[in-house]
């Protein structure tokens, strides 16, 4: 806009004229009418234009001139801009009255929902007065700030978000694989095994290697499971891996074993995965030796039973040589382990070993060692354990009736699982003794012979699965809890 169209705008008073001639004001006069002329100037550059800039147009404006400079500085135009930059706003959702007023900044007037995170929940705004480009520059670099913490602290609060959301997944994921599927699968698999493996000696056409996949999949299973509880407990104080704090409640066979028998000391972890593998290869061993041809030769292989069961003696070794190692600290329990399981064991597999030598060999049935002679050991325990029972059992009655106790429910409890347990393995061995005696005369066919432990697996089995389908984690729980509480929440505020 041109000088000469604003002077025509401003209303100044007329000017006497005498005999047509422009009368000669007085100097206080002219002074007068040029101070009106620059005041109406200063009036129109002020409400007319400069009042239509930005704030980085009005400081730039302030550049041009000292008299620019003058006119960008009225109070009036920065708490203008002020006012249209950082506007205070009251928060009313649906008639909600909230705690606190927060500033919206946005350049050039313009505003927008993300730009109300200025100021926190529950804190007062405070109203800065503006009168200058100084102070419009300085609360402009603190609004900056508050609009750069405000996003940072967004990002964060999503990093949260989604580091909640992975830890989550990691949870389910651990729950499913450590007690949802490892908690059935040994029962499974000695189900299965056996079943297949009985259906193969009576006469169905089954390969070996498909009674030997179940064992096969659930020691792979076993494996990676117990790497995978090994890296949840290496990390678990690591503040950047997902995995900080999630051994605390980690449930499931893998975590019970650790902690129960092996007194979570990682060298024996170490000695437990060496068992694991030493009993995958067993299996691996004796699916080769019985299996008609192999992938290297078509005939079967010819290396005795004793090279077989070779894992199982370096089992026998490492047990033996585990209190010099100082992995087992307790004798009492070495020697209780030794005599219950090991030694037992130990003369099983000899005898079975010369047993089934003997048979390849095409000994006579007269010279072969009987199998109810390798199960002696077994029953001498079995039945300790069985008239042991018995004779709890009969001593709570006795004081029961006697009055010195209140309920015999313990003393019966203890009673049915130990003989609902061992009297399946009893019949089983006798089953087995009875083919081995008569041979294809007897009337026990091989599937009536591990009928016992079929029925006590499935029944093993089904309660596995309704415990593994049922139970409550820790990490399930945690979820929950969080989910009430966010919902909680929710009600609260909407209320």
């Amino acid at each position: 806009m041109e000088t000469q169209e604003l002077y025509e705008k401003v209303d100044l008073p007329e000017i006497a004229l005498v005999e047509g001639k422009e009368s000669k004001a007085p100097s206080f006069g002219k002074w007068c009418g040029a101070r009106i002329l620059r005041s109406a100037t200063h009036a129109i550059f002020t409400n007319h234009v400069l009042i239509y800039l930005s704030s980085a147009e009005l400081a730039r404006t302030s550049q041009c001139s000292n008299y620019f400079r003058n006119l960008a500085s009225e109070a009036n135009l920065w708490k203008e801009q002020f006012e249209r930059d950082f506007t205070f706003v009251l928060h009313n959702n649906n008639n909600k009255s909230a705690s606190a007023q927060r500033p919206l900044a946005a350049a050039g007037g313009a505003r927008g929902e993300e730009d109300n995170e200025l100021v926190p929940p529950g804190e007062e705004a405070v109203v800065v007065v503006v009168d200058s480009l100084s102070s419009y520059a300085q609360h402009y670099k603190d609004v900056m700030t508050r609009v750069e913490k405000a996003k940072r602290d967004k990002e964060e609060s999503l990093m949260d978000l989604k580091r909640i959301s992975q830890v989550a997944r990691v949870q389910k994921f651990l729950d499913c694989t450590q007690v949802r599927l490892l908690t059935p699968l040994p029962m499974t698999t000695i189900f299965l095994s056996l079943l297949l493996l009985t259906l193969k000696l009576d006469g169905y056409r089954i390969n070996i290697w498909a009674c030997a996949a179940p064992l096969l999949f659930f020691f792979f299973y076993v494996f990676f499971c117990m790497l995978v509880a090994r890296c949840v407990y290496t990390k678990q104080f690591d503040t950047t891996s997902l995995y900080r704090g999630l051994w605390t409640n980690l449930r499931g066979p893998i975590r019970l074993m650790f902690r129960e028998a092996l007194g979570e000391s990682p060298r024996l972890a170490c000695i437990a995965i060496v068992a694991l593998l030493l009993c995958l290869a067993q299996v691996v061993l004796v699916a080769i030796k019985l299996s008609p041809s192999s992938i290297i030769a078509t005939q079967p292989p010819s290396f005795s039973w004793g090279v077989v069961l070779i894992p199982m003696w370096c089992l026998f070794c490492i047990y033996c040589v585990s209190p010099a190692t100082g992995c087992i600290t307790e004798f009492g329990a070495y020697l209780t382990g030794c005599a219950l399981l090991w030694i037992p064991l130990f003369i099983f597999f000899v005898c079975l070993a010369v047993k089934l030598g003997q048979k390849e060999q095409n000994h006579s049935s007269s010279n072969n060692i009987r199998l109810a002679l390798i199960f002696i050991p077994f029953w001498l325990i079995e039945g300790t354990f069985l008239a042991s029972s018995f004779s709890f059992l009969v001593i709570g009655i006795i004081r029961f009736r006697a009055g010195f106790l209140e309920r015999i429910d313990e003393h019966i409890g203890i009673f049915m699982a130990v003989w609902c347990t061992i009297a399946p393995f009893v019949i089983f061995q006798s089953f087995l003794c009875a083919r081995d005696d008569y041979g294809d005369a007897s009337t026990v066919s091989n599937t009536a012979a591990v009928s016992p432990m079929l029925i006590v697996s499935g029944w093993l089995l089904l309660c596995a699965v309704s415990y593994a389908l049922r139970v409550r984690t820790p990490y399930q729980e945690t979820r929950e809890q969080i989910q009430q509480a966010a919902a909680g929440t929710i009600v609260l505020y909407d209320v």
